[in-house]
């Protein structure tokens, strides 16, 4: 009787203890996983606008290209990238009058610094090449509720600022040809008799104003 009692004590003990270690188990995963939605929600995008304008003079060959290649750089070799960034450098190429926004993912706060230009290995002829540098600062705080707090601030480069990366490129072709004016025949013909038509009148009121003046004799 004693020994079963004391049998009975042992497996409680047992269930309880198993019963503290699974409590404690699910409080750890529960704790893991609230730091993962914690670090899930401290990540942001931020979005740098850039535009090209693409103006055209004169005539236009054919097969003209219209894309212009352009590229960002970090200042730090740390500092977050857009994807599809290669070796530092994010590459990428807008036409005619196109948009784009440029996204950055950022996870932690900090001071990050870019260069954005227009990239130009061979210049062409009757091209004109925007060359502007823009400087790009992103500014990346703690926020209240646990997140972060972001600012983009673009920048020409005399230092003020610039609601987006602008460039400006245009191509001037050569001039329509001027034909030589050439009077036309039918042009021609029309003078010639009005010229006729004019000296008869006038040969006319000559010959009647002599006549006239025989009558009078």
């Amino acid at each position: 009787m004693v020994r079963n009692r004391r049998t009975g004590n042992i497996k409680n003990r047992g269930r309880f203890s198993a019963c503290v270690a699974g409590i404690a188990l699910i409080a750890v995963l529960l704790q893991g996983l609230s730091v993962k939605a914690e670090a899930a929600s401290q990540k942001t995008v931020v979005k740098i606008p850039v535009s090209q304008t693409f103006e055209i003079k004169n005539q236009v060959p054919d097969g003209l290209n219209r894309e212009f290649q352009y590229i960002m750089t970090c200042e730090e070799a740390k500092a977050p990238m857009p994807e599809e960034t290669s070796e530092g450098t994010y590459t990428f190429t807008l036409k005619d009058n196109e948009k784009k926004v440029i996204e950055i993912a950022y996870e932690h706060a900090g001071v990050y610094y870019y260069n954005l230009k227009q990239q130009v290995s061979d210049k062409k002829d009757k091209f004109s090449y925007d060359e502007t540098n823009y400087k790009v600062a992103v500014y990346v705080t703690n926020a209240d509720n646990g997140g972060l707090d972001t600012q983009v601030v673009v920048k020409n480069p005399d230092g003020t600022k610039s609601a987006e990366a602008f460039f400006h490129n245009s191509y001037t072709g050569d001039n329509p040809a001027k034909g030589n004016t050439i009077v036309k025949t039918g042009d021609t013909q029309n003078i010639i008799l009005w010229c006729s038509i004019a000296a008869i009148a006038v040969a006319v009121f000559f010959l009647a104003v002599f006549i006239r003046r025989k009558k009078c004799q």
